[in-house]
């Protein structure tokens, strides 16, 4: 019954194929999403990490830049508090200055000067400085000082009138004399102002500039109105202002509100976009001393910042797919493989299930074929039976009661009923394949009871060589009594009347394999040597129509190979034919 075979093998490796692609395309995108995601993070965590670099650095240089300008504050206070200073004396006071003046050559001190309490100009080095003591503003200076009396008050940055491009500031503490007897604070009296005008370029080149060592990293600072102080890369919008709002600085900036906002914040992270230009990341640091308030800026091109990890990944992106590709062909080849085994395990489990179909039909017709066997051997022990229990009825009318003769030879005839027709049925059953170590002379002894009747019918002898000590071949026992009786049958049918079939069984060897060599020859017409080589093929036969399948032999050979042995027949016409099977101990089926 083939309905034990899947009905239609190729939708279910169809639905099989579309469940593989399914699950290597959700594998897929899960591959590629987590690419993704874990690429996002990776760009975050960079653009952060960098935003940190930036402010640390931003707030190392504004340490730097702080204690430097406090550092200045401190040498103009200890000229304020000199006693050079203390009664005005313009020799003395002049003295003083030019020997600190010639002291601090080559710094980034570029001008002294000193002015009475209304800043009025009274000596300043060098004698022209008109370029620069216009910036100092007198009211600026006295009101923040009146109000911090011994703090320094430093100035906006300004420019040099004849070169912009030179920047200074200015450092201006009181000069102050204390009359006798009077408290350090309540008795001072500012008598005048001493200052020093410092290169604010000076400042930028040993604390800003080296910030910017990185080509994708700009630096700039802003003073408190919004000014432009210095920009590594935009040196020409210096001393711009975020107030003024000019057409050249909107035609980049659509408006200043971060840079409003980092004037009044502290430290802090930030985004932004000029024009154009690739979006920037930055941090911004604010540096505050005294009354002056500037703002550190350093920032960075974001697509600069991410340009190598987003190049890694690009490369890691394709070697991934290209890796997830050959690992979806691969596991495609490995999935289509596994569909073709699964479909050649199951056509070989058919085609072992269509064997043994034929087999048993091969059985059956062989069953057939012993009908006048089975007839005879049932119906001679029935007419036995039913003439002793005649036997019996005659004994009962004449008082006879002693019936056990007579009940002997019933139980004996049903016994042979009974072991006839469980042979017959054991040999008719369908049995799986199963090997085990097989006694070939007891095997051959129940086929040849099964077809007593028949060498009966026909007058055939039967002789027997049985070779003593035999070895037990591993085997099929159903099997073998189905090729036996095959052969057996054929032999039959080949002597018409009045012949001999011989059995021989006894040790062998075939190509260094030992095993066991059954012989069965008869003494009938034999074959025709045309006909010889097709006899094992199927449904070939020289039977009358509906005498023969043609199966038997076919199966017989099927059977003997699929032990690992061989079947092989030779024949003469006019004298008979002879058929040996040999069969290693071990068999293939086995295994």
């Amino acid at each position: 019954m083939l309905s034990i075979f899947p009905a239609r093998p190729m939708k279910k490796n169809r639905l099989q194929s579309i469940r593989i692609v399914v699950a290597t395309l959700v594998s897929l995108f899960l591959v590629i999403f987590s690419f993704l995601k874990i690429y996002q993070i990776a760009l975050h965590e960079t653009k952060c990490n960098h935003q940190q670099l930036q402010r640390e650095m931003a707030l190392i240089s504004a340490s730097g830049i702080t204690d430097f300008l406090s550092h200045i504050a401190e040498d103009v206070r200890l000229l304020a508090t000199s006693p050079y200073l203390q009664n005005m004396d313009e020799k003395n006071y002049q003295t003083f200055l030019v020997n600190f003046f010639q002291a601090h050559a080559g710094s980034n001190i570029r001008a002294i000067f000193i002015t009475d309490e209304n800043c009025r100009p009274l000596f300043s080095l060098p004698e022209n400085i008109s370029d620069y003591i216009y910036a100092v503003q007198g009211d600026s200076v006295r009101a923040h000082l009146r109000k911090e009396i011994n703090a320094a008050w430093y100035s906006k940055v300004f420019p040099n009138k004849r070169n912009h491009k030179e920047l200074y500031y200015s450092v201006i503490l009181p000069v102050s004399q204390y009359p006798q007897n009077a408290g350090l604070v309540s008795g001072k009296k500012v008598i005048g102002y001493i200052g020093v005008v410092a290169s604010f370029n000076w400042l930028v080149e040993h604390y800003v500039v080296p910030l910017s060592v990185d080509c994708y990293m700009s630096t700039w600072l802003m003073d408190s109105d919004g000014r432009l102080l210095y920009h590594s890369r935009h040196p020409e919008m210096v001393l711009r202002s975020i107030a003024e709002d000019s057409m050249d600085c909107l035609q980049c900036h659509a408006s200043f509100n971060w840079q409003k906002r980092m004037l009044a914040s502290d430290v802090a992270f930030g985004e932004y976009t000029v024009g154009d230009e690739p979006r920037k990341i930055m941090s911004y640091v604010p540096i505050q001393i005294q009354n002056a308030r500037w703002t550190l800026v350093i920032s960075s091109n974001l697509s600069d910042v991410t340009g190598v990890l987003r190049s890694k990944f690009t490369l890691l992106f394709v070697l991934v797919i290209f890796i997830l590709a050959l690992i979806v062909i691969a596991f495609y080849r490995l999935s289509i493989k596994w569909i073709h085994t699964d479909e050649a395990e199951r056509l070989i489990r058919q085609k072992e299930y269509l064997h043994l179909q034929v087999c048993q039909a091969s059985k059956l017709a062989s069953v057939g074929e012993l009908v006048d066997t089975v007839a005879h051997e049932i119906n001679t022990p029935a007419s036995i039976i039913a003439a002793q229990v005649q036997v019996i009825e005659l004994k009962k009318l004449k008082n006879d009661i002693d019936f056990s003769e007579e009940i002997r030879i019933i139980k004996k005839q049903t016994q042979r009923i009974s072991d006839y027709t469980r042979r017959l049925l054991s040999y008719s059953h369908n049995m799986p394949f199963k090997p085990i170590p097989c006694d070939l002379p007891k095997i051959m002894e129940e086929c040849l009871f099964l077809l007593g009747h028949s060498f009966r019918a026909r007058k055939i002898r039967l002789s027997k060589k049985y070779a003593s000590d035999l070895p037990r071949p591993v085997a099929d026992p159903s099997q073998l009594e189905q090729v036996f009786i095959n052969l057996l049958n054929n032999a039959v049918d080949a002597i018409k009347d009045e012949g001999e079939i011989k059995i021989e069984m006894q040790p062998a060897e075939r190509g260094g394999e030992a095993g066991i060599s059954v012989k069965i020859s008869d003494t009938g017409e034999g074959i025709p040597p045309e006909i010889l080589p097709e006899i094992f093929n199927p449904f070939f036969t020289t039977k009358n129509p509906g005498k023969g399948t043609g199966l038997g032999l076919s199966i017989s050979r099927a059977i003997v190979h699929r032990h690992g042995g061989k079947i092989s027949v030779s024949s003469e016409p006019g004298k008979g034919s002879e058929f040996e099977v040999f069969l290693p101990l071990k068999s293939e089926g086995d295994d």
